[in-house]
């Protein structure tokens, strides 16, 4: 663990699946649009705390899903530190929101961390030096307590979030000392009709021996204090058509950043909330973690899929894939297998690092002497491909002439030997299979190695 001080947060990391409903609100099946991003109530408060400049640990359970890895890699990318744990036999964890007008209308989530139990050690061990311990209400009874007793003794404040109806009443089962719960609206009101012998937000606080604050949205903001007396705070009223679930979140994290680790009062720490709350509905999602931090992990784990590590060229699949999207099977093109020569001395003589300096070098002349509708590739070992974009031989030949000509430039420090490739050439003809071409190519290209090296050979049947 760090040795700096930090927020220590448990609870959800998932999947949200956000549904805006756009027209006609009041029949089943709705019209809208839908988007997939990382959330949970525990992510946020580590992702707004960590972007505000608070080092944080996120506590949590996962599967081995791929969701799961993005999420993890994605808090590991903007410096969260982990402290969870790995159950491959835990269901996916998300959440599904139908909003209308940016607020919440329905919602099903679906939270395996309240099936795990972090006993007390764990918790021990995670907050050796913790400035304030972050819970949210997924977590299960059991955890929660075990969390808080840890924190106590620690004497380490505890903050404590309701998330939602069905969950918020486990933070009144909490047998030790918690400095604030948050809820909104809905999950107090849930409290004071399920509760007995208390009327008034404040009677529940009272009741409770703990702090409550409420987020009402546009209403403001409550602060229910142990005596009874409840203090109000207006916002000024924002009209947001976007994801505002978040804003709570963002709400609670400034809060907590403010009261823990500034030492402000309950009131300024509220006042220091709501605007930043203000600020956040400004974005197109209501928190300080990536836009689109999802999509960007599928598009960069379908780059890696298709990208060969070494050269960032594409490999095999990712040819394929090109192909495919161009409709280069609708239409002539020539296939150039280009073949790097003798390389089997670079690695026996100077290294393997210096083979792959070789490798590099190659594809970059590759890359610089082929026109932007073409596509070059690693095709294994010393072998690369390019897919050319035109049915005009002597426009194919005149691009595997340039890139054996542009070789000659390459010059590695400390390598005598010379680098060069030979090169075959073959035509695809328009609806024929592209293993064909590449084995003409093959061929041309065995050809031009048993007549020497160093040249250019194009198929002919």
């Amino acid at each position: 663990m760090t040795q700096k001080e930090y927020a220590y947060i448990a609870g959800s990391a998932h999947l949200d699946i956000i549904a805006n409903v756009t027209e006609s609100a009041n029949v089943v099946d709705k019209i809208g649009t839908v988007n997939y991003e990382f959330g949970g109530t525990a992510y946020n408060f580590a992702m707004n705390m960590q972007n505000s400049g608070v080092q944080t640990i996120f506590t949590g359970a996962f599967n081995q899903s791929p969701i799961s890895q993005m999420i993890i890699t994605e808090m590991m990318n903007q410096g969260i530190l982990t402290h969870i744990k790995t159950i491959s036999s835990l269901p996916e964890a998300g959440f599904c929101a139908q909003l209308v007008k940016g607020d919440l209308f329905s919602a099903v989530s679906s939270m395996p961390v309240e099936k795990v139990e972090f006993d007390e050690e764990f918790f021990d061990h995670g907050m050796k030096n913790a400035k304030c311990l972050v819970l949210d209400c997924n977590l299960s009874v059991k955890s929660l307590n075990n969390a808080v007793k840890s924190a106590n003794k620690k004497g380490v404040p505890v903050y404590v979030a309701g998330v939602s109806e069905a969950k918020c009443f486990r933070a009144l089962e909490i047998d030790h000392k918690v400095d604030v719960i948050f809820v909104n609206e809905r999950e107090m009101e849930y409290l004071l009709n399920t509760m007995s012998g208390v009327q008034t937000w404040g009677e529940i606080s009272k009741a409770v021996a703990c702090t409550f604050i409420v987020t009402q949205g546009n209403k403001g903001v409550s602060l229910c204090k142990t005596t009874g007396e409840v203090q109000e705070f207006d916002v000024k009223a924002i009209e947001a058509e976007v994801n505002t679930l978040g804003a709570g979140d963002m709400f609670t994290s400034t809060f907590i950043k403010a009261h823990a680790f500034a030492n402000a009062s309950f009131a300024d720490s509220i006042h220091q909330g709501i605007q930043a709350a203000a600020e956040i509905l400004k974005r197109e999602n209501a928190s300080l973690g990536r836009s689109h931090a999802f999509q960007n992990n599928i598009e960069s784990i379908a780059s890696r899929a298709e990208t060969d590590k070494l050269t960032k060229l594409l490999n095999r699949d990712g040819l394929e894939r090109f192909m495919k999207s161009r409709s280069l099977f609708d239409k002539s093109f020539f296939t150039i297998l280009c073949d790097v020569d003798h390389f089997k001395k670079f690695n026996d003589t100077y290294g393997h690092d210096v083979g792959d300096e070789v490798l590099v070098q190659v594809s970059k002349i590759i890359q610089k002497c082929v026109r932007g509708k073409d596509a070059v590739g690693r095709w294994g070992g010393e072998e690369f491909v390019c897919l050319i974009d035109d049915s005009n031989p002597k426009v194919a030949q005149n691009i595997a002439e340039r890139i054996r000509k542009e070789m000659q430039s390459i010059h590695i420090q400390n390598v005598e030997q010379k680098i060069t490739i030979s090169a075959g050439v073959a035509l695809s003809q328009a609806g024929c299979d592209w293993d064909a071409s590449l084995k003409f190519a093959d061929k041309a290209l065995y050809e031009a190695k048993n007549a020497g090296r160093n040249q250019v050979l194009m198929y002919e049947e």
